[in-house]
């Protein structure tokens, strides 16, 4: 009797599993983001839910980088915009290496970031090349002056993340798709992971309910405790409409 019940058990665990995974889609099937992209969240056990109301776009012929060219690291094809068409949001990131012994940047590899940004949005420079401005540039940012940290709760509560960063971008006037003027700028570290940089950009309408955007992006990225547990896949069913993109 025994052995008949353990049988079972494992018979409805089969079903179950057959079920969960007939259902299920990984993101990089549903979302336009990269191979890559998605290998490099991955090896940081990071794990991505766009918000509710969000749809993506791949922007082969509009990078972001047209319309702030002065911000090197907006060079980034994806974005994700809000069903209104007030907020749009894209991000990049980079994962710690363990077996840098040359850089030994690690987990400052997020601050270097931050001023990088803040060097191209104050000083700004349209030529590409010209890293050694930019390195100098850098040295005269004093990070206090214009971050924001938030707190141990807030951090773990909402991404689960070590440290939580905000700040903003000069725009110098220009406008994202002719549209967007204003943004805020999110950095979530985890130590010996890496970090994600949320770009977060806004028309003045979106401005006004600037606070109910940036909560639905609590939980959009999430560091998970299980280091080497792969992209969590989510049922097809729980994606909300607007980001299934086919």
């Amino acid at each position: 009797m025994k052995n008949k019940s353990v049988c079972l058990i494992i018979v409805l665990l089969s079903l179950f599993n057959m079920f969960a995974e007939s259902q299920s889609v990984s993101y990089s099937q549903n979302q336009l983001i990269s191979a890559a992209e998605y290998a490099k969240w991955d090896s940081m056990s990071l794990t991505y839910l766009p918000p509710a109301n969000f749809k993506g776009t791949l922007a082969i012929s509009y990078n972001l980088y047209i319309s702030l060219p002065h911000i090197k690291q907006l060079f980034i094809p994806y974005y994700i915009t809000s069903k209104d068409q007030n907020f749009l949001i894209c991000f990049r990131s980079e994962g710690y290496d363990p077996n840098d012994t040359v850089t030994k940047k690690g987990n400052d590899l997020h601050l270097i970031s931050i001023k990088k940004d803040l060097a191209d949005s104050l000083f700004p420079n349209i030529n590409e090349s010209d890293s050694i401005k930019n390195a100098g540039d850098r040295a005269k940012i004093q990070l206090r002056d214009h971050v924001t940290y938030h707190s141990p709760e807030y951090a773990k509560q909402s991404f689960n993340a070590d440290t939580v960063i905000s700040y903003k971008l000069n725009m110098q006037g220009h406008k994202i798709k002719d549209r967007y003027t204003d943004n805020n700028v999110l950095v979530l570290q985890k130590n010996g992971r890496g970090y994600i940089t949320i770009y977060c950009f806004y028309t003045q309408k979106g401005k006004k309910e600037l606070d109910k955007y940036m909560k639905q992006i609590e939980n959009m990225f999430w560091y998970r405790q299980d280091w080497d547990m792969k992209i969590r896949v989510v049922p097809f069913s729980s994606l909300p409409k607007e980001t299934i993109i086919n």
